[in-house]
């Protein structure tokens, strides 16, 4: 027998993760390790995890099938989120955090930095802050802790700056801090509800107001 008419719909696909009562626990995850709180979900419940935090849903992806999936084949089904919410508070509407039609114009412009040839050219670049960070911490004194976050974000802009701008950014570096404290304040406004007005003279609050004055200056 051949069926005719609609195709029965597939059942939707709803990652594993933790049960709501977990959400006290997970706050104080997001709060103070969230990279900790990243590896959990990854260990206990695969390459696709869904970790509830109070009316927030985070989806964790730890494959580059997933990767590709959301960024490339199907980026027009996805939006970015509360953590650009606050970096563009920080650094504006641009390229990192515009959405829809002005990110797909802004992307258009910057196209011919992104060409296949010119990625491959800058190699080098890539190889030479690598090996940098690799001294810094050969040298870096024995028995004393190193703060890997500072170090990532030394490399990253190292690479940006060299292979996008043709400039060191190692100059300027309170850029590094200024997205520590974009991130810190996102998080600290989705652990929050964002129920604590930006004016409270908070820890976190006043570290993200400093940055965005340094921004503007």
């Amino acid at each position: 027998m051949t069926m005719t008419g609609p195709a029965r719909a597939q059942p939707r696909r709803i990652p594993p993760g933790p049960p709501r009562s977990a959400t006290p626990g997970l706050l104080r995850k997001l709060a103070s390790d969230r990279l900790g709180l990243m590896n959990l979900a990854a260990a206990r419940y695969g390459d696709a995890a869904r970790v509830a935090v109070g009316p927030k849903t985070l989806y964790i992806f730890n494959h580059p099938d997933y990767a590709k999936h959301i960024l490339a084949d199907n980026a027009a089904n996805y939006h970015k989120g509360i953590g650009l919410v606050q970096a563009k508070r920080a650094i504006g509407d641009g390229l990192l955090t515009s959405d829809g039609p002005r990110w797909r114009e802004q992307r258009r412009m910057i196209q011919p930095v992104f060409q296949a040839k010119r990625i491959a050219a800058q190699a080098p670049v890539i190889a030479d802050e690598a090996a940098e960070l690799v001294k810094r911490l050969r040298e870096h004194p024995a028995g004393q802790p190193i703060n890997l976050t500072e170090e990532m974000t030394g490399l990253t802009l190292g690479v940006l700056g060299r292979a996008l701008l043709e400039d060191d950014l190692s100059v300027f570096p309170g850029i590094g801090h200024s997205f520590e404290a974009v991130q810190d304040q996102a998080m600290f406004e989705m652990v929050t509800l964002s129920k604590i007005p930006m004016w409270v003279p908070l820890p976190k609050q006043l570290r993200f107001r400093r940055a965005r004055c340094e921004r503007r200056v």
